[in-house]
């Protein structure tokens, strides 16, 4: 019991447009994917280029453990200075205050 060519080419044809729409909705899932891989990788990319100028922003303008030494040497050195002078001043003061009174 054969079928007839027509029928069988009738399968075939019907069997092949099944999996050409199957094949075609695939193709376009992994396109859809892909645009959205791109979407992402793009925002990837403008999140780095902002980091990467935050990263920049704080290696200009960093503060080190050294320079902060330094700064709170000088202010120390500085106090010194100011606390001599007053100390000075005062001891002078004191010394005409007394010299005047007696």
């Amino acid at each position: 019991m054969t079928e007839p060519i027509d029928a069988v080419l009738a399968e075939f044809r019907r069997m092949t447009e099944v999996s050409l729409t199957r094949i075609e909705g695939q193709l376009a899932l992994l396109l859809q994917r892909q645009d959205q891989q791109e979407r992402r990788a793009d925002a990837h990319d403008a999140r780095l280029v902002v980091l990467d100028n935050r990263l920049d922003t704080v290696e200009r303008t960093q503060v080190t453990r050294e320079d902060m030494d330094k700064r709170s040497a000088r202010t120390i050195a500085w106090m010194g200075v100011v606390v001599a002078v007053v100390s000075i001043l005062t001891a002078t003061a004191t010394t005409t205050i007394i010299a005047i009174v007696n």
